[in-house]
C-alpha cells in the first residue's frame, strides 16, 4: 500500500492488495489522529478496516471489524422456486450500524459461531442497498454473506468498539411517525397483559404474544407488544424500566402501538444513565401523573385492571377460561404446616419426591431415584381486602420473594429449628401487596373448584393506587348523574 497518500485521497484508494477493481470515492470518517487502521489478514495479508459508514456497493472487497448486538433466530421458507433459511445479525462500531444476513448454507457455516456481544473481523461480504420492511437500523446499505466470506473472532478486543447504540425518542413521537416505521423508546412498564396465543393468517403457526403498557416523561402510554420467549419469560413486577432498539410502529383501532420483530432488541431495566433517570421521574412523580394513551382504548381495554376479590367473584374470572387480575390485598393468615415440600431435583420436574428405606428418594414422574432432593415452596395464604377473603397458592420464587428466605434455608431451619421456622413463614401476616392473581376453574370429585396462584407481588405504590380509586371513583359519579 501506498503510503505517501494523502489523507483526502486514503479512502478512495483499493481495499484489498491484489484487486483489479476500484471502488468509487469514499470519503473516510475523521478520528482522533487521522489514520489508518490496518488487520494482518491471515490470507489477504496487510489490508485497511473499513468503518461501517463507509461501507457502499461499490466496494469489490471489505474488511470490517464490528460487534455483534443482536442475531435473529434461523428463520426457513418454502415457495415454488424451492426451500431455503436465512438469519441475520446487527453489527456495530464506533462509525454506525448495518445488518448483515446469511443464506443458506452461510447458516450452517456461521450460525453457530457468531455469539451475540463478542467483536469479530468479518471480510468479503456483498454490500446492497438496504430493504427497510425488513431492516430498522440508520444505514441506507446492508451486507450479505458470501462464500468468499471469512469471520474470525477478535481475541484481543480493546474495548474501543460500542456495546450496543441507542437513539432514544420520547414515546409521544409515537403518533407523529408513519406506519412500519421504527424508533428506539425508552419506557417504565406501566401494566401488563395476558399471555396469548394466536394463529398466524399466513402460515397457520401459533404464536405467543403478550402486550404492555409502557410510560415515559412526555406522559405519553403506548402499548408494546412483546413476542415468542419476550413474551414468555417477561416478568413486569416492580415497574421494570425498557429500552427497545427498533421497535416498529403499528395503527391499530385509530391509535398507534409498537411491536417487537426479528431485528428488535429489548433490555430489561439497562445501566444506562436515561433508565436510571426516567426510574427516578417515574418514582417520584411520574406514576401519579396524567398519562396520554397512544395507543388506542380499545386495545387498552385488554390489559389487567385493578379489581376487589368480590368483583373478581361477580366476575366469574376464571370460570370460562384462566384470567388474571390486580387486587390489593391483605394476608391475613398463612398455612404452616404444608408449606415446603422435597421435589425431585430433576429441572422444571417438581414432583414430590418419596423417601425410601435405603436413604435414596424416589420421583414417581421420572420413575428413578436419586440421593438428593431440592426444596419447593407451596405457601397456601388467605388473602382479604374490604369486600372478601380469598384462599391462594404462591409458589418458589413468588414465596420466597415474600418471606424473604429461599426454599433450601427454610428446609433447613424446619428440620432443625421448627419454631423459627414457623415464626419465618407467620412474620408475612398483616402485610399490604399489590398481588397478580391467576383464577382458574378445576374439577375435582365431581365439583368445579376455583384454583388462585399468586403470579406476583409487589409493594403498593400509594400514588398510583390511589390515582385508579379516584379515577374509579370519579367514573362512577359520571354514571350515576347520567
Amino acid at each position: 500500500m501506498d503510503n505517501d497518500l494523502s489523507s483526502e485521497n486514503r479512502g478512495e484508494k483499493r481495499v484489498l492488495e491484489g484487486s483489479s477493481n476500484t471502488t468509487s470515492p469514499v470519503k473516510k470518517p475523521k478520528t482522533d489522529d487521522d489514520k489508518m487502521v490496518f488487520y494482518n489478514h491471515p490470507i489477504l495479508g496487510n489490508i485497511n478496516i473499513l468503518p461501517i459508514v463507509a461501507l457502499n456497493p461499490y466496494i469489490n472487497k471489505c474488511l470490517i471489524k464490528a460487534r455483534v448486538t443482536n442475531k435473529t433466530d434461523i428463520r426457513k421458507w418454502s415457495n415454488p422456486r424451492g426451500d431455503g433459511k436465512l438469519f441475520s445479525m446487527d453489527l456495530l462500531d464506533e462509525s454506525g450500524e448495518i445488518q448483515c444476513t446469511g443464506f443458506k448454507s452461510q447458516c450452517d457455516q456461521f450460525y453457530d459461531m457468531i455469539e451475540v456481544g463478542k467483536v469479530y473481523y468479518i471480510s468479503n461480504c456483498n454490500i446492497k442497498h438496504a430493504r427497510k420492511q425488513y431492516c430498522n437500523l440508520n444505514n441506507d446499505y446492508e451486507m450479505t454473506l458470501t462464500e468468499d466470506t471469512e469471520i474470525k473472532l477478535c481475541q484481543d478486543e480493546s474495548g474501543d468498539v460500542p456495546t450496543i447504540k441507542f437513539n432514544f425518542e420520547p414515546l409521544s413521537a409515537v403518533s407523529e411517525k408513519s406506519d412500519k416505521a421504527t424508533i428506539d423508546v425508552l419506557g417504565v412498564v406501566k401494566f401488563v397483559g395476558k399471555m396469548q396465543k394466536i394463529l398466524h393468517k399466513t402460515t397457520s403457526v401459533i404464536l405467543e404474544k403478550r402486550d404492555i403498557q409502557i410510560v415515559d416523561e412526555s406522559h405519553s402510554v403506548v402499548s408494546l407488544t412483546l413476542w415468542k420467549s419476550e413474551a414468555r419469560e417477561f416478568d413486569g413486577s416492580n415497574f421494570p424500566v425498557v429500552a427497545v432498539k427498533g421497535a416498529s410502529i403499528r395503527e391499530f383501532n385509530g391509535g398507534k402501538c409498537l411491536t417487537l420483530f426479528g431485528s428488535s432488541i429489548i433490555k430489561i431495566n439497562p445501566d444506562i444513565p436515561e433508565a436510571h433517570k426516567l426510574r427516578k421521574w417515574f418514582t417520584t412523580i411520574g406514576s401519579g401523573e396524567e398519562m396520554r394513551y397512544i395507543s388506542s382504548v380499545l386495545n387498552m381495554d385488554t390489559y389487567m385492571q385493578y379489581v376487589t376479590l368480590q368483583e373478581a367473584k361477580d366476575l366469574k374470572l376464571g370460570y370460562s377460561q384462566s384470567d388474571c387480575y390486580f387486587v390489593k390485598a391483605t394476608i391475613e393468615m398463612v398455612e404452616t404446616k404444608k408449606s415446603l415440600y422435597k421435589s425431585c431435583p430433576v429441572k422444571n420436574c417438581m414432583k414430590k419426591v418419596i423417601d425410601q428405606p435405603n436413604n435414596m428418594f424416589r420421583c414417581e414422574k421420572c420413575d428413578k431415584e436419586f440421593p438428593n432432593f431440592q426444596y419447593r415452596l407451596m405457601l397456601n395464604m388467605s388473602l382479604a381486602d374490604s369486600t372478601r377473603n380469598e384462599w391462594a397458592i404462591a409458589f418458589d420464587e413468588v414465596a420466597e420473594k415474600l418471606i424473604g428466605l429461599s426454599a433450601d434455608v427454610l428446609g433447613q431451619l424446619q428440620e432443625t429449628d421448627n419454631t423459627n421456622y414457623v415464626e419465618s413463614l407467620k412474620k408475612i401476616v398483616l402485610n399490604t401487596y399489590i398481588f397478580k392473581l391467576r383464577v382458574r376453574a378445576e374439577r375435582f370429585n365431581d365439583e368445579v373448584q376455583l384454583k388462585t396462584t399468586i403470579m406476583s407481588v409487589s409493594p403498593v405504590n400509594f400514588v398510583q393506587y390511589n390515582r385508579y380509586l379516584l379515577n374509579k371513583l370519579k367514573k362512577s359519579l359520571d354514571i350515576s348523574n347520567v
